[in-house]
């Protein structure tokens, strides 16, 4: 059928050939009309350095967690929370150093003592701002926390001050003068005195825009390879994609090159289940 074809092109896309961790290979996943059970048949060994993820996920796939060298992750849930599980399977990612969540909220979590021990930059996107508990000798070195949520009010129980290495408070364009002056209060107070940004828009399908104080990136286009399910036949093509995908794409000081664009690595695929 077309969808095990599909599943195939992908099992043979991201299959682990142990050539260290120069492999670019990077996968953007959109597969909210597939079936449920589509993501959790594709096993491992598995490699990927970067993957956008857009699913009805209510637990995380296990060749999420298994990709070896995995180091930029972005994953939007059309489901109406991301679950306590798949939060938990994530912080178990210890090579990973960019994670954005897109959802309407989070359950309640926690993040570990020593949980994504290399995690440089963390953005959330959500309707409703419920973010989770981050434990003291957690995410020991994040530079850059990014709260891209129109409706977030006050510091909403973050402590920013376990975050010893935090550099910047990225804040959505939305949020009310008192929320960004408690932001602003919060930041002082802190060792580091890390900066508050407040970006001046954000893409809806992204989620992220270029912030008013921060010089824009430069975006690459690479030629990539594309792979389209339609339920019937795989179509493979070179294309320079130039749309935002939802992507962890972080702020001016934190971007990660690979995740400003579906594929940037030069060694991509895009799949989607119409």
């Amino acid at each position: 059928s077309g969808f095990t074809n599909l599943q195939n092109a992908i099992q043979k896309f991201i299959h682990d050939e142990q050539n260290g961790f120069n492999d670019p290979r990077s996968l953007s996943l959109n597969f909210d009309n597939c079936p449920e059970d589509f993501l959790y048949e594709i096993k491992a060994p598995c490699y990927l350095r970067s993957l956008k993820l857009h699913a009805k996920l209510l637990e995380s796939p296990k060749f999420v967690v298994l990709l070896r060298g995995l180091q930029e992750l972005c994953i939007s849930s059309s489901a109406t929370k991301l679950t306590t599980g798949l939060l938990s399977a994530l912080s178990n990612l210890r090579k990973l150093k960019y994670l954005k969540l897109i959802a309407d909220q989070l359950e309640e979590f926690i993040i570990k003592d020593n949980a994504l021990p290399s995690l440089l930059s963390l953005c959330f996107v959500l309707n409703r701002p419920t973010f989770p508990v981050i434990k003291g000798n957690a995410l020991r070195f994040l530079k850059s926390l990014q709260l891209l949520c129109k409706n977030l009010v006050g510091l909403s129980e973050i402590n920013i001050n376990c975050l010893k290495r935090l550099e910047e408070v990225v804040l959505h364009p939305c949020v009310n003068k008192a929320t960004k002056v408690t932001w602003e209060r919060a930041a002082k107070e802190h060792p580091n005195r890390p900066k508050v940004l407040v970006l001046e828009k954000v893409d809806l399908a992204d989620g992220h825009e270029e912030d008013s104080d921060s010089t824009p990136t430069e975006i690459v286009t690479n030629k990539e390879s594309t792979v389209a399910g339609n339920g019937a036949d795989i179509d493979k093509q070179n294309y320079i994609d130039k749309q935002n995908y939802p992507t962890s794409n972080m702020s001016r000081a934190m971007v990660s090159p690979a995740l400003t664009e579906p594929c940037s690595a030069g060694n991509g695929v895009e799949s989607s289940c119409a």
